[in-house]
C-alpha cells in the first residue's frame, strides 16, 4: 500500500513539475545525498592521481565519462556522495600493498 501511494506522489509532483516547467531545489536524489561539493572534487582528484586509477574509478563510481562530462574534473563532480571516500582509499591501500610486495 505504501509503494503504490508513494509511485502516485512521485508520478503527480513530476507531471506537474514539467507541464508547468517547475524548477526543484534540493530535488530528491534517491538517498544518493546529491552530488560531492568542489572541496570533495578536489580531494578525490588527488586521490584518483594517487591511486593512479581515471576511467574505471569514473563508471565504478557510475559518473560520467571524461569524454561526456568534458574534463576530469567535470566527470568527478558527477560523483554521487555516497561512498566515494571509502572506495578510493580502500583501492589506494590495494594498491600499496601490491607496490610493497614488488619492492620485497
Amino acid at each position: 500500500m505504501q509503494g503504490v501511494g508513494s509511485t502516485n506522489s512521485f508520478l503527480r509532483r513530476y507531471v506537474a513539475c514539467n507541464i508547468f516547467n517547475i524548477v526543484v531545489v534540493a530535488d530528491d536524489d534517491d538517498g544518493t545525498g546529491g552530488t560531492i561539493d568542489e572541496a570533495q572534487t578536489k580531494k578525490i582528484l588527488d586521490l584518483i592521481k594517487k591511486a593512479k586509477i581515471g576511467p574505471r574509478f569514473l563508471k565504478y563510481m557510475k559518473a560520467q565519462s571524461v569524454e561526456k562530462a568534458g574534463s576530469l574534473e567535470a566527470a568527478v563532480a558527477t560523483i554521487a556522495t555516497r561512498d566515494y571516500l571509502s572506495t578510493l582509499e580502500e583501492h589506494i591501500g590495494k594498491a600499496e600493498a601490491s607496490h610493497a610486495n614488488l619492492s620485497s
